[in-house]
């Protein structure tokens, strides 16, 4: 799972928050499968395997029921994740 631990205002008009302490699977959002990605567990996984060549995962309408296009970026690799873990 993730975990929120701190969320940073948006200055723009149009905002999501989930809240300080909001927990989901890894396997659900960009952000997650991101981090998923560059773990033991999911090393052979080849539905992982764009965001670990590429450090990027994009997904669509996985956070937010009936969204036409949600896109997160996240830039990860084996060194940044376990600073970040």
């Amino acid at each position: 799972h993730k975990i929120c631990i701190e969320e940073l205002q948006s200055r723009q008009a149009l905002t999501f928050k989930r809240g300080v302490g909001f927990t989901e699977a890894l396997s659900v959002g960009a952000s997650g499968k991101a981090m998923l990605a560059f773990t033991d567990a999911a090393a052979n996984d080849p539905d992982l395997d764009a965001v670990r060549r590429n450090g990027v995962q994009v997904s669509k309408g996985e956070i937010i029921e009936g969204e036409n296009i949600e896109t997160e970026k996240s830039t990860l690799n084996q060194s940044t994740l376990q600073h970040v873990c």
